[in-house]
């Protein structure tokens, strides 16, 4: 294990940027009578590595961007932060946003010892 968390502390190092995260803030109730809510999100900027998760492509809203290396699928994403981090981060509220679109992270997994695995799903593209 040790090892491991070595590999994947590299990997940030080298492969990492800092990445948007909005994470909610608070509800406030606008309409007591039909229950809405008013949703207020923070910004918040972490250090991460994005990658398209190619194994899901078929099953997922699939968008298209042209990048370098050719057109890039994406629609489902991992993301491997660090646990203090990912400790703020909340299942199906909080949302990673690039310049492709606004993702709902959907899915959290201890990855060794110190990092999360999160997955994202893309809910509306830019």
């Amino acid at each position: 294990m040790q090892q491991s968390g070595f590999k994947m502390n590299n990997i940030l190092k080298k492969l990492g940027a800092y990445c948007t995260f909005l994470i909610q803030d608070s509800t406030t109730p606008s309409d007591t009578f039909y229950q809405e809510s008013t949703t207020i999100y923070k910004e918040v900027k972490y250090w991460a590595v994005v990658l398209p998760a190619r194994a899901y492509d078929l099953h997922s809203n699939v968008f298209g961007r042209l990048d370098r290396t050719g057109v890039e699928q994406f629609g489902i994403i991992n993301i491997f932060i660090n646990i203090q981090d990912g400790d703020t981060i909340v299942l199906n509220r909080d949302y990673y946003v690039d310049n492709v679109g606004k993702y709902q992270i959907v899915g959290k997994e201890i990855f060794g010892t110190s990092y999360y695995l999160l997955e994202a799903h893309l809910e509306s593209a830019l």
